[in-house]
């Protein structure tokens, strides 16, 4: 059996499913590790099951990467790179309570620190395993007031030089997080985050060389060389979620579900929950076997644009919970069983990153985290 036969069997079950390219994912990986010329170390974030795009899948190609640190948000992501035979460091990318610190011991976790407080239950919970816990400094100085402490006054510089200080913490970094992505604003911010960081560690004694200073996210990576630092910490850009100048980094996911029937409706008919479309002329609809149960958001109802047999149909439903229904009047043959793309391309056509954020008016990682917790989701192509 073929890969293509092996993923049209994986997917009869389904009513919508994940489709991911890990070749493509290997080739975005490599392109950011060329990008960065061994200038910076990579760290390759797969939090939110990488994205939505399915951790198990990806991680055998970061492995054979060789990408010095993943970026996590979970112990299960941390367990699932160790099984996966990495051995590299680890960095989980947001606060963490202290029973998870303390589970996550077991995997070599390097947590953020930001507060004395949660210094202070770090340094007890390395303490009673009789060990050393690496962490990273989380400093305000990109001004996003998320987990992160403002060392901008005297005190807020002593209290940075106390949670360094504790002798079962090691401080492993100092890093800032960018919340907008501009570039006027990151060169602003990097330039505050390198000022203070070197204050903090003028003023705890710890040598520059000792501590990895990072800040860039994928946009500042991609954007602000100067911004790389000692490490970027990039996602979004592996897996394809990047501006249009940097076409190097494709896209990695297709969104896929089913015609489920076909029927014609006069002219007046109304559609769907609250009739709030009325057909304009005799037409074909179809339904769709996905819904907002499935993470389709009813914001995408009479908005939002599908792929059958390559072409471009409109949703003309506010969208149901497990279906929706599309207009397909324009589409020759279209049969119970025929594919639908929900995002990605087929046949030429394509449904793009930004006719879907302007539809939801959100991100697009606020859609395909939540499609991956319902949809299966599938290889696409062969894996490591």
């Amino acid at each position: 059996m073929t890969a293509n036969e092996e993923l049209s069997a994986a997917t009869d079950n389904l009513s919508s499913w994940l489709e991911i390219d890990g070749t493509t994912f290997d080739a975005n990986v490599r392109s950011m590790l060329a990008m960065l010329q061994g200038k910076a170390l990579l760290c390759a974030v797969i939090k939110s099951d990488a994205y939505g795009h399915g951790a198990d899948l990806l991680l055998p190609f970061l492995v054979a990467s060789g990408v010095p640190y993943i970026g996590i948000g979970t112990n299960a992501e941390a367990g699932l790179a160790r099984a996966h035979g990495f051995n590299g460091r680890l960095l989980r990318v947001r606060a963490a309570a202290p029973q998870e610190i303390r589970a996550g011991l077991a995997h070599g976790i390097e947590e953020l620190v930001a507060d004395p407080q949660s210094a202070w239950e770090m340094s007890r919970i390395a303490a009673a395993e009789e060990r050393t816990l690496r962490v990273h400094l989380d400093i305000n100085s990109s001004g996003i007031s998320r987990h992160s402490l403002d060392v901008s006054s005297p005190l807020g510089r002593a209290s940075a030089v106390g949670i360094v200080s504790h002798p079962q913490l090691e401080l492993a970094g100092i890093m800032t997080h960018f919340p907008q992505d501009d570039v006027d604003h990151v060169k602003h911010a990097l330039s505050r985050f390198k000022s203070e960081s070197h204050a903090i560690l003028h003023e705890a004694g710890i040598p520059r060389r000792d501590v990895l200073l990072h800040a860039a996210n994928s946009f500042a990576a991609l954007n602000v060389p100067t911004a790389w630092l000692d490490m970027v910490r990039t996602g979004a850009a592996l897996y394809g979620d990047s501006d249009p100048g940097h076409a190097m980094f494709q896209r990695c996911m297709t969104f896929k579900a089913r015609i489920g029937s076909v029927n014609g409706y006069p002219a007046g008919s109304g559609v769907g929950y609250g009739l709030t479309h009325t057909l304009a002329t005799d037409s074909r609809l179809a339904t769709v076997t996905v819904g907002y149960g499935d993470g389709y958001r009813r914001s995408l109802g009479r908005r939002g644009n599908v792929l059958v047999r390559g072409q471009r149909v409109p949703v003309v439903d506010i969208i149901s919970m497990n279906s929706m229904v599309v207009d397909v009047s324009s589409v020759r043959d279209v049969r119970p069983g025929d594919e639908v793309v929900l995002f990605g391309g087929q046949d030429g056509g394509k449904i793009t990153v930004g006719e879907l954020e302007a539809a939801n008016a959100a991100i697009l990682a606020d859609l395909y985290t939540v499609w991956a917790n319902r949809a299966r989701v599938l290889a696409a192509d062969a894996t490591v």
